[in-house]
């Protein structure tokens, strides 16, 4: 499941805009690697994009949820994914406070370590455990690595601001005391 840009379509992969805890970053010969994040549920999708960086009494405005949209993905074929799990994290040497749990100011090295792992594998990307939801997996898939033709399309991009997804997506939000200012 992912949350994306409506710009977006389904199984298309971030170019390289705005800046996550592990993208943009380049390969060894200077391209963007382009990105896909996803989460393993509705919940998930929400807190790993529109939600990431806000906390308790921070505010959204409802407004912000018609630039994205909602879309179910699966592989076509197995994925081979890094485990940034606690066993993974452990024989990377590094912990998940350092890698996971930062908020936006540690992006910059966060993405050192993607593009580090990223070169030095042959991995479609990296799993790991939701700094928002514990217990919630997340992933990224590096677009070098898997193409949008080897994914599919289970249900189609829907707008966050249909009734159903804005009324959970708010839900969500109030349930971790975020302000939704309900001005559009």
């Amino acid at each position: 499941m992912r949350v994306h840009s409506i710009s977006l379509g389904e199984c298309d992969f971030n170019p390289g805009y705005g800046a996550g805890r592990f993208h943009p970053f380049v390969d060894a010969g200077g391209n963007v690697v382009t990105t896909l994040y996803g989460g393993a549920d509705f919940e998930t999708a929400v807190f790993e994009t529109l939600l990431r960086d806000l906390y308790p009494g921070s505010m959204i405005a409802r407004s912000e949820l018609r630039a994205y949209a909602r879309s179910i993905i699966a592989p076509k074929r197995d994925l081979r994914l890094i485990d940034l799990y606690p066993t993974g994290l452990k024989q990377l040497r590094v912990s998940a406070r350092y890698l996971l749990q930062g908020d936006s100011s540690t992006y910059s090295t966060t993405v050192q370590w993607a593009q580090a792992l990223h070169q030095a594998s042959s991995a479609d990307g990296m799993i790991w455990r939701s700094r928002q939801l514990p217990g919630h997996d997340a992933l990224t898939l590096w677009g070098d690595r898997i193409k949008g033709a080897e994914l599919h399309t289970i249900a189609g991009a829907t707008s966050l601001r249909a009734p159903a997804l804005c009324d959970r997506t708010i839900l969500l939000a109030i349930n971790r005391d975020i302000i939704v200012d309900p001005n559009d």
